[in-house]
């Protein structure tokens, strides 16, 4: 997924419905939501068949970092994302994460406890 400038919740939701379309997702009813059907759509999924890479998941926060009120909402998208995620992990074979900064020092992961770290593990350099 490419995050670029963000000035509004809506375009995050924007450019995660794009990435997730390129999969098979639709959004058939706006009105449902996005998460309730991204969460819907993942349990069609067969089991371990999704990989998952996610590039620099700090930068639409550390983009918004002078707007307050922008950084909590992207950041309250982004834990509505991981915690559907997390919801159907049946599906996902694979995911891969990268970022500057250190998840356990973020809120936005407080529905993964299954992550590893694995930044300093010197087999993974």
């Amino acid at each position: 997924m490419h995050i670029f400038y963000l000035d509004s919740t809506e375009k995050f939701i924007e450019k995660l419905l794009v990435e997730f379309s390129t999969v098979g997702f639709e959004l058939k009813k706006p009105e449902l939501g996005f998460f309730v059907q991204l969460s819907a759509w993942l349990g069609t999924l067969p089991p371990k068949s999704l990989v998952i890479l996610i590039d620099e998941y700090d930068a639409p926060l550390t983009n918004c970092l002078d707007n307050p009120k922008l950084f909590s909402e992207i950041r309250s998208v982004m834990s509505d994302l991981f915690l559907t995620l997390k919801s159907r992990e049946g599906c996902q074979r694979f995911f891969f994460m990268t970022g500057i900064t250190k998840f356990s020092n973020t809120s936005i992961f407080s529905a993964f406890n299954n992550l590893q770290d694995i930044s300093l593990d010197p087999k993974f350099s």
